[in-house]
């Protein structure tokens, strides 16, 4: 699962509510408030871009990846995928 951190990150930056946060943004307060509360299901890129500016931190910071333990345990990725073995993933180490 992937976590929307930007309510927190705001926070930290002295960000004291959505409102705030969608004035200095310029983007819809509708919109910052499913990415405040974490309820958004997708975020473009420029609004991405608008709160990497606003809030002055790289997109990374944003959001944070829970692995699904669901998927752990039966060691299977969604849709059927299978994680490559590492007889086969091959890295060159030149230049």
């Amino acid at each position: 699962m992937v976590k929307l951190t930007v309510k927190e990150v705001a926070l930290a930056k002295g960000v004291k509510n959505a409102a705030q946060l969608s004035e200095a943004a310029e983007i819809p307060l509708a919109s910052i408030y499913r990415i405040w509360n974490n309820t958004a299901r997708m975020v473009g890129l420029d609004t991405l871009n608008k709160l990497c500016n606003v809030l002055d931190v790289p997109v990374g910071m944003l959001f944070v990846h829970i692995p699904d333990t669901a998927f752990k345990a039966k060691g299977k990725l969604p849709s059927g995928k299978r994680q490559a073995s590492s007889s086969t993933v091959r890295v060159s180490a030149r230049a």
